[in-house]
């Protein structure tokens, strides 16, 4: 029966299949449309994701000011066995040591990631949105941060 509601899903879903309390993907092209470079709405903040191995997409953030580049963020994701992780690297914060997240929901242009043991963030979601844009939220507690990207590079 269950590998019956999987099927069903899957074909539904778009290939990735989300069960509650399990997410799957099957493979690291499930994340290939985050690829690019995109810029954060009314800021000089930017993400770049490139395609590593079917497997893994390495990303970077950063702001640029007065020419200058400051990397903020350094992040990774991987499908491996069917299973997600988000791994982030943030300057300044977490003793600059990364952070895993947990591929919770996977679905066509939807991602999102939990770590509910680590202080903020405990969420963290990707979401393709209309017109070329990348929607991105930060989550835990009390707080969220929301975030609006243009893709400057495919």
């Amino acid at each position: 029966m269950r590998w019956i509601i999987s099927l069903l899903l899957f074909s539904v879903l778009g290939g990735c299949v989300s069960v509650p309390g399990e997410s799957t993907c099957p493979d690291g092209g499930a994340l290939y449309w985050l690829s690019g470079t995109w810029k954060m709405e009314d800021q000089s903040v930017f993400e770049t994701w490139s395609v590593e191995s079917e497997a893994r997409m390495n990303g970077t953030s950063y702001s640029i000011v007065d020419g200058d580049t400051s990397i903020l963020e350094q992040m990774r994701l991987e499908i491996s066995d069917e299973k997600g992780v988000f791994v982030a690297q943030v300057v300044g914060q977490n003793e600059d040591q990364p952070v895993a997240f947990v591929l919770t929901q996977c679905r066509e242009g939807r991602l999102l990631f939990e770590n509910p043991q680590h202080d903020f963030p405990q969420r963290i979601s990707y979401e393709r949105g209309k017109h070329g844009t990348l929607l991105a939220w930060v989550e835990g507690g009390d707080r969220k941060l929301t975030f609006t990207y243009q893709r400057t590079a495919p």
